[in-house]
């Protein structure tokens, strides 16, 4: 049946194919008194045979909507592609982060089809996801008991709906928007308790819409929801009318916006009397600019710490901005006394005076109470960092004499070469995957990297790095330049230098994917952990830092100037880059042994 029928013969009899593969022999008969799953899908096809009994051998039908999805730990997301574009977004439930990726993708298709299932209803969609099993499973179905009934679910909300679904994978490159949309963090995602909604409702009751909701807090089945969600009636509750309505109000209390108090009371009402327009506008860009100051990382990080105090200060009936450093000094013992993590204390009162700083107000952490409850606080937690032990050049020898002659597949190669450079250079990882062909320069000495951006480039200028020719078996230029020839890169090309490979069989040999996206931090992490191991390392003591750290002890044995050594490895401070060394047994005994005793 699958030629004429198509993906609706695997999808709707999954359960059939699982009961009759559980029976003990082909004789024995199968009862189906209790199998509700195998007679709902025989009662689909007793109904529905004739209707799918055809197929079309060129599908011509223009496609009316286009669809991205997307889910990360937090959320899932989903957008239309039009001028009017129509979001989908939920937080996730502490049980559904715990699912795995293929779950929460897939859930993500159900809930943003079911939102948006009365305005496509009729209509033919091009769905777009990054997670190739969800394109199988919406298709073909699965084995897996949930993934299979969300499965089913997608194919009811399309038949009952009249949708024609086409769904098919994309690199995550080409589903930015989505991608970004399922990171958003919906700090107003909250709701009250059931009883005290029963008590207010009891007195000025029964309410019959909620008018700040989602489809996972909502206390009356009627809601308005900020984006599509499942159930709800409008988006945006003040595009439709209250009246006629008994309405059900929590509304958002959002982080306090520390542009409209403090220091930007005045300066907000001084710009209003300006007659100097461009004035007016210089002026309403200081909060954007201040923003600037930091990275985006960085401000969200800031951003999360902040709403997490706000809402103790919340709980506490305690006021947030400005905060007491009686309010914050307690507040840090509370998160020692929770967490027990000195990094997260150290977080929330970089994001505490940020928040103050901003808003003009006198920063509280600066007080020597918090100074000294802070310390203590770290002092109780602090844990012993356990670094991963940095690779000696004894190390790459023996990783280029099994994984960099001339026999070596390209597979091995990109291997060696990953391992020289980041030991020459004291590459991170995020500075070696995203070198590209035309970041690269050869010379007659040398090489030299252009790195885009570093972790300490917060300017943007960008750093070049010189590798020199060694004439050994490790040196990285030769090892380099054996690389770029086997994974025939083009000298002119863009493409990133290190992308993820493809076997053949028929030739027996490994090529560079068309695709032009660097490898993943995890699949390098496991090639090169799997190298280490091959030539009798424990692979548990050491991490892709063990390169980096390694070129640096390298360098530091060899007695190398410390302001080139420095620059070499992009290190803004000296804390920093004695961080990396490791002293051998040597260099620790040379101390009493100069001591002229």
């Amino acid at each position: 049946m699958s030629p004429v029928m198509g993906n609706i013969v695997r999808l709707m009899t999954r359960k059939c194919y699982v009961a009759i593969e559980s029976r003990e022999s082909w004789d024995r008969k199968l009862s189906l008194s209790s199998l509700n799953s195998v007679i709902e899908e025989i009662g689909f096809w007793c109904k529905n045979l004739s209707l799918y009994n055809h197929r079309f051998l060129f599908l011509s039908k223009e496609k009316n909507v286009i669809v991205y999805s997307d889910a990360s730990d937090s959320a899932c997301a989903a957008c239309t592609v039009e001028v009017e574009e129509k979001v989908f977004h939920r937080m996730w439930t502490d049980n559904e982060r715990l699912q795995s990726s293929t779950w929460r993708e897939l859930k993500a298709i159900e809930d943003a089809l079911k939102s948006f299932s009365n305005y496509l209803a009729g209509k033919s969609l091009k769905w777009f996801t990054d997670n190739q099993n969800c394109e199988k499973i919406v298709q073909s179905g699965s084995m897996k008991p949930n993934l299979q009934d969300m499965a089913l679910n997608i194919f009811s909300t399309c038949i009952s709906h009249g949708i024609d679904l086409d769904i098919q994978w994309v690199p995550r490159k080409m589903n930015e928007r989505a991608d970004y949309l399922s990171k958003i963090i919906d700090l107003d995602d909250w709701c009250i308790s059931n009883s005290c909604f029963d008590y207010i409702s009891s007195i000025w009751g029964p309410f019959t819409i909620d008018r700040f909701a989602s489809s996972s807090n909502n206390k009356v089945p009627r809601f308005n929801s900020i984006f599509w969600n499942p159930g709800s009636e409008h988006v945006d509750c003040f595009s439709c009318t209250w009246k006629n309505e008994n309405n059900w109000l929590v509304p958002p209390i959002s982080l306090v916006d520390v542009f409209n108090t403090g220091r930007w009371t005045s300066t907000l009402l001084d710009s209003r009397n300006m007659r100097d327009q461009r004035l007016q506008e210089l002026t309403s860009l200081l909060p954007s600019y201040c923003l600037k100051a930091k990275a985006d990382n960085t401000r969200r990080q800031y951003r999360y710490a902040y709403k997490h105090f706000s809402d103790w200060c919340i709980s506490h009936a305690l006021t947030s901005l400005p905060a007491s450093d009686h309010t914050v000094s307690m507040y840090i013992i509370h998160l020692a006394q929770t967490y027990s993590s000195a990094p997260k204390i150290e977080e929330s009162t970089h994001a505490i005076s940020w928040f103050h700083d901003l808003a003009g107000f006198t920063d509280p952490c600066q007080s020597n109470l918090v100074k000294q409850v802070k310390e203590g606080a770290i002092r109780d937690t602090k844990k012993p960092v356990c670094r991963k032990e940095p690779i000696s050049a004894q190390h790459m020898s023996l990783l280029v004499d099994k994984f960099g002659n001339e026999n070596c597949s390209l597979y091995d190669l990109r291997t060696t070469t990953m391992c020289l450079l980041s030991y020459a250079g004291f590459l991170r990882f995020s500075e070696l995957s995203n070198l590209r062909m035309c970041d690269v320069n050869f010379f007659q000495t040398h090489v030299t990297l252009y790195i885009v951006k570093s972790k300490t480039d917060k300017y943007k200028a960008g750093s070049t790095v010189c590798i020199s020719k060694t004439g050994l078996s490790t040196c990285p230029v030769s090892m380099l330049s054996k690389y770029i020839e086997k994974a025939n890169i083009s000298p002119s090309s863009e493409e990133y230098l290190f992308r993820q490979l493809t076997y053949f069989k028929k030739s027996e040999s490994f090529r560079l994917r068309k695709v032009n996206k660097p490898i993943s931090y995890t699949r390098s992490r496991e090639i090169i952990l799997l190298a280490f191991e091959s030539i009798g390392l424990d692979k548990s003591k050491f991490g892709l830092h063990s390169l980096r750290s390694g070129g640096a002890t390298a360098a530091a044995s060899a007695g190398i100037n410390d302001r080139i050594f420095k620059k070499h490895g992009r290190w803004k401070t000296d804390k920093a880059k004695d961080g990396y060394v490791t002293e051998n047994l040597v260099e620790k005994l040379s101390v009493t042994k100069n001591l002229g005793i």
